[in-house]
């Protein structure tokens, strides 16, 4: 992601962790080649040789090795089976949790790589699993959106997925294909924080493609949405 992404990402999680509903519970996912959990207890490793390899480490010292076969962006494999990836407990919502969350998830650590379907199977992993899904991101990388589609029924989650674009509209389809068959919303999410709709953006792909090749996009901008 560029700077500008990462700076949108952690403001709209703040503003989506603050409107949780009391009592309820959440988790959040952070990817690249691989995925982690947010929080100070969990690391990345990186090691970069023939192969480009991330270590996701546990505060007990477990480690969950990603590794990129091909050094490949975009194609990571895991070291083992599905029900052996990164677990954890949800979070019970409260203004203190939330707090030491966006501490995390303000320190904007990046690695290398791109591939969704990692943060997709750890979240569906979860016991019970989410009933909701909020995906954001940059659009690029690996989109197996059969396999996500596909692992959601498989877990019998049956999760509604969200999807966000943060300021582009690289991966558009793959967003609204995830969020139209999980029963979500699909948003693009200028600089300013401003929503537009996914159907709004595919009746004018034209129009709002300009617009997203510029630093920043006014909220007062016609035809924009105004809810999430």
């Amino acid at each position: 992601m560029k700077v500008s992404q990462m700076d949108l990402v952690v403001a709209e999680m703040g503003k989506t962790l603050s409107k949780l509903p009391p009592r309820s519970q959440y988790q959040v996912i952070l990817f690249a080649g691989g995925a982690r959990f947010a929080g100070s207890r969990w690391k990345i490793d990186q090691q970069r040789g023939d192969q480009r390899v991330t270590y996701a480490v546990h505060r007990s010292r477990t480690k969950y090795r990603f590794f990129s076969p091909n050094g490949v962006a975009s194609d990571w494999a895991f070291e083992g089976k599905d029900e052996e990836l990164p677990s954890d407990d949800w979070i019970d919502s409260s203004p203190l949790h939330t707090r030491e969350t966006m501490k995390d998830l303000e320190g904007k650590d990046r690695w290398f790589g791109t591939d969704w379907r990692w943060p997709f199977k750890i979240a569906l992993n979860m016991n019970p699993a989410p009933k909701t899904i909020i995906f954001m991101t940059d659009g690029t990388g690996g989109a197996d959106v059969d396999l996500i589609l596909g692992y959601n029924k498989e877990k019998k989650a049956h999760a509604s997925i969200n999807t966000f674009l943060m300021h582009t509209s690289a991966g558009a389809p793959a967003m609204q294909r995830l969020a139209h068959e999980t029963g979500g919303r699909f948003h693009i999410v200028f600089n300013d924080g401003t929503p537009l709709d996914g159907a709004a953006y595919f009746a004018d792909r034209g129009k709002y493609d300009q617009m997203l090749r510029e630093k920043d996009s006014p909220a007062t901008t016609a035809g924009l949405s105004a809810k999430k």
